[in-house]
């Protein structure tokens, strides 16, 4: 069986050899990568992955994210494909098995957003670390896993929380395949990744309010993290 995992990379190089440990175990990675000036790109060769140039002026648009994401993986000659962010790490302890015997063709994993004191420093999967999270508003879920030869278009809207999928469409009522984002590595991280993010917003999503949660000033971030931490659940 053959998975593609088609994800967006932007000067994501501490999360690179997480990503690629948990998904280059079962799939073959396609980044298409934007700007980035952190080494993200020459990491991700080294680890395996195949690399797509996708110029963005340096803006994060989410007319033309999710354009990509709606288009990338057509053409398709794999059995599933994932399409997401480099911070997103599908996860079930059975995940290629069950894949192979289901009889749907798309999955809406339920968004388990995972916090941690700092960022891990785990040489094994990033989940054996982060295993600590806030189930995420189900309006946040997305549908990132299918099967490109059956489905037709996915229609995201912007961020993919919103998808009209066309095709033979067979969505999976299992909950047990979860999204595990991976956004939440230290507060420390966490101010320093919004800040990096606020620059490039671009025109397009500060009109729309996409991305408004990046523009959040310090004492708010730290704010919502001290709220959510008293909410944490084992997840792993």
């Amino acid at each position: 069986m053959k998975i593609e995992v088609h994800s967006l990379l932007c000067n994501e190089a501490p999360l690179i050899p997480y990503f690629m440990r948990h998904y280059g175990q079962f799939a073959d990675v396609y980044f298409y990568e934007s700007n980035s000036h952190d080494g993200s790109r020459k990491i991700a060769q080294r680890l395996g992955a195949h690399i797509i140039d996708f110029p963005t002026g340096n803006e994060i648009d989410e007319n033309m994210f999710c354009e990509m994401k709606n288009n990338c993986w057509k053409g398709s000659k794999a059995d599933w494909v994932v399409v997401g962010d480099c911070d997103e790490f599908i996860y079930h302890p059975q995940l290629v098995k069950g894949l192979q015997h289901t009889k749907y063709t798309i999955f809406h994993p339920k968004e388990w957003r995972m916090y941690s004191d700092s960022f891990p420093t785990t040489n094994g999967q990033i989940y054996e670390e982060v295993n600590m999270g806030v189930l995420g508003d189900k309006n946040m879920n997305k549908m990132n896993l299918f099967r490109p030869n059956e489905i037709k278009e996915m229609n995201y809207t912007a961020g993919c929380h919103g998808a009209s999928p066309e095709g033979n469409v067979l969505l999976c009522p299992d909950t047990s395949i979860v999204t595990l984002h991976m956004h939440h590595l230290g507060l420390k991280y966490r101010i320093e990744k919004n800040k990096q993010l606020a620059e490039r917003l671009s025109d397009v999503n500060k009109r729309n309010g996409w991305g408004y949660h990046v523009q959040m000033k310090e004492r708010e971030v730290q704010k919502k993290w001290d709220q959510q931490v008293t909410k944490l659940v084992r997840v792993l």
